[in-house]
């Protein structure tokens, strides 16, 4: 019997105590559709590592599951298929997730490339399903936000669900169907400005970075970026600007989010360059 489960019933240990299957599947659908769409207007920051798809999942499956964004501590199987044993996920994530890095999370390639790659990775994920319940939902999530920051909408309503569940099982053998979903999925992202990724990265830019926040270099178009939650960095490769810049973060968490933007609109209309941070840490 699995310590997941109710004794006596099929039905997953919950937060709302319900009992019946069926109707924690529509309360789960319910408050995960709402956690979705929030999650899809203020992303998670993260390194697209093992990390970064808990604190996804945590935030989808909060208000559903104590065990939400944990790594499971069963096996679990799929009809035949058993997926990585649990001792294994973590370091097999490891090594997943650095060769992502390694492949630069599959920035600047062109969309058949990146397709063919991102369901590699999609259906290696898979293979771990790190969590006892709701890994296709986080997976999803996670890969949409690696698809905005390579450059691409991936946009999952634009095919049919059971097409891509069914792609998405048979990419433990073979990725062919996944690859073509994806690529029927996305399309290219509309190129986001440096001050608008700024308005929703946490916290503002440090008065010590050498970066001048003027007119100019605010209205750039990003085109990648990676923010690191524990270092306050961000990276960013901007058009027309052949070397990364690096802007230091500082958090102020009291500081009102629309100030904040104020500050950064200034900015944009000529404020002094160092004076949205001055402003910013008084």
């Amino acid at each position: 019997m699995s310590k997941y489960i109710y004794p006596g019933t099929e039905t997953l240990k919950n937060l709302a105590g319900i009992r019946d299957p069926a109707e924690l599947s529509r309360y789960e659908s319910i408050v995960t559709t709402a956690r979705l769409a929030e999650i899809q207007e203020t992303p998670i920051h993260g390194n697209f590592d093992l990390k970064h798809l808990q604190e996804i999942h945590h935030y989808i499956f909060q208000d559903v599951y104590h065990f939400s964004g944990r790594i499971r501590t069963e096996n679990i199987a799929k009809d035949t298929f058993r997926f990585a044993p649990m001792q294994f996920i973590e370091s097999a994530s490891k090594e997943l997730f650095e060769k992502l890095r390694l492949e630069r999370y599959l920035t600047e390639l062109p969309p058949d490339v990146f397709s063919e790659r991102a369901a590699h990775y999609m259906a290696e994920i898979n293979v771990l399903h790190p969590f006892r319940e709701g890994n296709g939902r986080s997976t999803r999530e996670f890969m949409r936000q690696l698809s905005k920051q390579a450059g691409y909408e991936l946009e999952w309503s634009r095919v049919d669900p059971r097409r891509a569940f069914q792609a998405s099982v048979k990419s433990v053998t073979d990725t062919a169907d996944l690859t073509q979903v994806i690529r029927d999925a996305i399309r290219e992202a509309d190129p986001a400005l440096l001050k608008d990724l700024l308005k929703q990265i946490e916290g503002m830019p440090s008065i010590h970075n050498s970066v001048l926040f003027n007119q100019e270099i605010l209205n750039r178009n990003v085109l990648s970026y990676k923010f690191s939650k524990s270092s306050r960095i961000l990276e960013v490769n901007l058009q027309g600007i052949p070397d990364k810049i690096v802007i230091q973060m500082f958090q102020a968490p009291h500081f009102p989010q629309v100030l904040k933007e104020q500050l950064i609109d200034q900015a944009v209309l000529g404020l002094d360059s160092n004076q949205i941070s001055l402003d910013f840490q008084k």
